[in-house]
């Protein structure tokens, strides 16, 4: 399954590089596929916000599942990229619950996949 990493990127020192990697190490420990736009080149050159929000939308769209860091309730992108998975019916989790998820267990699935459903966030970004 190809998982779409989405958090803050640009109001961290560190490009978040460091959330997105430890996320991309779990996803691969769970034997998926980290989909990681922190890593990617600047889609055009001198890009603006909207450049990389619309290439991350259209790896995002590619995806199964997308996993939300920490501090994503302050990230601009992060919420359109949330919204934009629940219009297109991909489902988010929370870094913190995706070993539930995806991990050996079954018995907690079938709820967490309910939460997914229901995933904390209405309306439209601004």
């Amino acid at each position: 399954m190809r998982i779409y990493i989405s958090g803050p990127i640009s109001d961290r020192l560190d490009g978040g590089i460091a959330a997105f990697s430890a996320a991309s190490e779990l996803i691969r420990s769970l034997g998926h596929t980290p989909v990681d736009p922190s890593i990617l080149p600047a889609p055009v050159p001198n890009p603006k916000h909207h450049d990389y929000l619309r290439r991350d939308l259209a790896l995002l769209k590619k995806c199964q599942l997308v996993c939300v860091l920490e501090g994503w309730e302050d990230s601009s992108g992060s919420l359109r990229e949330i919204y934009f998975a629940g219009r297109q019916h991909i489902p988010c989790c929370l870094e913190e619950k995706l070993t539930l998820l995806l991990g050996p267990c079954t018995k907690h699935r079938e709820p967490l996949l309910f939460e997914l459903r229901t995933f904390p966030f209405s309306g439209e970004p601004k």
